[in-house]
C-alpha cells in the first residue's frame, strides 16, 4: 500500500479477483481505516513484483488474509501520519485524528481538496 500527499491510496496485495469481489472488499477495508471514500483507493493488479509468495485464494481465505494483512499495513501507516502530523501542528499525538476527508490535529485539520 501506498499513501499519497493528494489523499489517494495504491493497494496492491496477494489475492487474486476470481468474481467473489476481494479487491473492493479489501479496498473498503482501507477506506474505513482511513477515513476516505472508495474512489480515493486505487486497486492495483496482483503481482508477485510487488506481492511475493503469496497464499492461495481458496475457501474465502482470501478475504480474511489480505483484509487483515491491509487493515495491519493501515494500522502502522497511520501511526507513523499520527506521530509526523503531531510534530508538525505541535500538538500531542493524542489530539489527532483521521476524519472524513483529512486529518485533524487539535485545533488544526488538513483536509483533502473535494
Amino acid at each position: 500500500m501506498h499513501v499519497y500527499k493528494d489523499g489517494s491510496i495504491h493497494l496492491s496485495h496477494g489475492g487474486t479477483e476470481m468474481g467473489q469481489g476481494l479487491y473492493i472488499k479489501v479496498a473498503q477495508v482501507l477506506a474505513d481505516a482511513f477515513c476516505v471514500g472508495l474512489d480515493a483507493i486505487k486497486i492495483m493488479a496482483t503481482s508477485t513484483g510487488k506481492v511475493p509468495n503469496t497464499s492461495a485464494t481458496a475457501a474465502s481465505s482470501g478475504s480474511d488474509l489480505n483484509g487483515m494483512a491491509a487493515w495491519d499495513a493501515a494500522r502502522q501507516i497511520k501511526a507513523r501520519l499520527v506521530t509526523h502530523a503531531a510534530k508538525l501542528y505541535q500538538c500531542d499525538e493524542a489530539v489527532v485524528e483521521f476524519v472524513p476527508g483529512g486529518i485533524r490535529a487539535g485545533t488544526s485539520s488538513w483536509l483533502l481538496p473535494s
